[in-house]
């Protein structure tokens, strides 16, 4: 998924909205850390970006899914955790299902509001890499087999929408960046103050850790036009995975996340100078000889009173 693009998209759309909500997001920067990459801002250098997001299944999802018999499978650069029933009597099935997705990268504001480096940063998005698929059989409960495929998810904290990649089956084909679910609520701050650097020190770690929850279908109709069709679901399917958008459940489920980077203080253009001259200095007196002889006079030769 071109997530560059998308927070190009996004970033534009957000400096609109801020015109008419400055109380809400303040002015500042806009940028994105990339994992790998290094973001010089106001001064700063963030980098060393790190982290996961676990997206967990609700108990009402994993029913959906157990009733049609789809089974679950991680897709590259995810790993999928899962536990199964043995009662017999209510037949195999997932009692629980969590995918964990690597951060791919942070989105956010940012603004310089104390002396020195210290700074107020709104977390506007997080980017993952991977994700699961769905895959059915054919049974009672479905037409056919199926597959469907969700991955690279994009949280936009500013709409509270997750976007992710659909690939699926039977003539769903592939949507890029679609919006998939929103939010209900979201535990952990979305915008915090951090303490000045000061130069001596020189750099700070950051830590963001984020779980929202109450996953609920953007657009009701994806139950039919994505689930169902790519799954080959019957009605008596499609019917359960309608009622995950209940606002009386706890919906698809939660995404909890961590985000974790370094910010180090970059040296201003004099500091550089002073510390280039510096190390000139120290490169001239290496490349000097050295004369024993030369020290032995400076050490015994003194000027003559004599005359005086």
């Amino acid at each position: 998924m071109k997530h560059q693009q998308a927070w190009v998209v996004a970033a534009a759309a957000l400096l609109l909205t801020c015109e008419a909500h400055a109380a809400v997001y303040p002015p500042g920067e806009y940028a994105t850390l990339e994992v790998g990459a290094q973001l010089a801002l106001n001064g700063l250098e963030y980098s060393d970006l790190s982290g996961a997001g676990r997206l967990e299944f609700s108990a009402q999802w994993l029913r959906a899914l157990n009733g049609a018999s789809v089974g679950l499978q991680a897709l590259p650069q995810a790993s999928l955790q899962t536990s199964a029933s043995s009662d017999a009597a209510a037949g195999l099935g997932y009692q629980s299902a969590t995918v964990s997705v690597p951060i791919e990268s942070w989105f956010a504001n940012y603004r310089v509001v104390s002396w020195p480096f210290g700074t107020d940063e709104t977390a506007l998005g997080t980017t993952f890499s991977g994700g699961f698929m769905l895959s059915s059989a054919g049974s009672g409960a479905t037409g056919g087999s199926g597959e469907l495929r969700i991955s690279d998810f994009r949280v936009d904290h500013f709409s509270r929408v997750i976007h992710a990649d659909i690939e699926g089956a039977n003539g769903v084909g592939f949507l890029n960046d679609h919006p998939l679910w929103t939010y209900e609520s979201v535990i952990g701050d979305t915008q915090r103050e951090w303490p000045g650097l000061d130069r001596l020190d020189g750099s700070q770690f950051r830590q963001w850790d984020l779980s929202l929850s109450g996953l609920f279908l953007v657009n009701q109709a994806d139950v039919g036009n994505i689930f169902a069709k790519a799954l080959n679901l019957n009605d008596g399917q499609r019917l359960a995975l309608q009622a995950l958008n209940d606002p009386n459940t706890n919906g698809f489920g939660s995404l909890t996340y961590s985000a974790e980077m370094v910010v180090t203080v970059i040296p201003e253009p004099g500091t550089w100078a002073l510390m280039g001259a510096g190390l000139a200095c120290l490169a001239a007196l290496r490349r000097r000889p050295f004369h024993p002889r030369a020290l032995t006079w400076a050490r015994t030769s003194t000027p003559s009173n004599a005359g005086r």
